[in-house]
């Protein structure tokens, strides 16, 4: 379910991002997409006032869960293990300054929320099985990075965060200049 809201939240931005991009109210908003080393599929809406600028974001764990996701198992479940692990989910502020014309430095921070599950065998569920929550916690985390621009639209970034780990990307800034 969170992969979708994820998704839509991109889809959603990048219609109504490129909708008019020769209006003043697009110019210096964009987006980003990126993955990291905690296989995190992640993606932020941002908007540049001269050297600084703001960025929204998600990031979504991909993980090895089967089916479903249940918080209580029902008499009729299947009962047989196959395994357990962990996935999250964050909601990313952070803020940038460009030191030179081609490079940027940014900071962000992530809050979400973490859940750890285990995998049962169920041949009545998709990927026959689903999987059980068996505790779940907030996170927080901090994160930096650099971009270089490849020209006044596209960039290339790299970062670290504490949650996600080493992630890289790529951005693309709406302007006319």
């Amino acid at each position: 379910m969170k992969i979708k809201c994820f998704i839509a939240l991109i889809v959603s931005s990048i219609i109504i991002l490129l909708s008019n991009p020769t209006t003043a109210y697009s110019q210096n908003w964009g987006m980003s997409l990126g993955i990291s080393t905690e296989k995190v599929v992640f993606g932020d809406v941002l908007y540049r006032n001269n050297t600084h600028f703001f960025h929204f974001g998600l990031g979504y764990q991909l993980t090895d869960a089967k089916g479903e996701e249940k918080s209580e198992r029902k008499t009729n479940y299947g009962l047989s293990t196959s395994g357990s692990g962990v996935k999250f989910y964050t909601v990313d502020l952070g803020y940038g300054y460009e030191i030179i014309d081609t490079i940027e430095l940014f900071v962000e921070l992530s809050i979400g929320q973490r859940k750890y599950y285990t995998n049962y065998i169920d041949k009545r569920f998709k990927d026959g099985g689903y999987h059980m929550i068996d505790r779940d916690e907030m996170i927080a985390g901090l994160g930096i990075g650099a971009s270089y621009s490849i020209n006044s639209q596209f960039k290339v970034f790299a970062s670290y965060n504490s949650i996600r780990k080493l992630g890289v990307g790529v951005r693309y800034v709406f302007n006319l200049y």
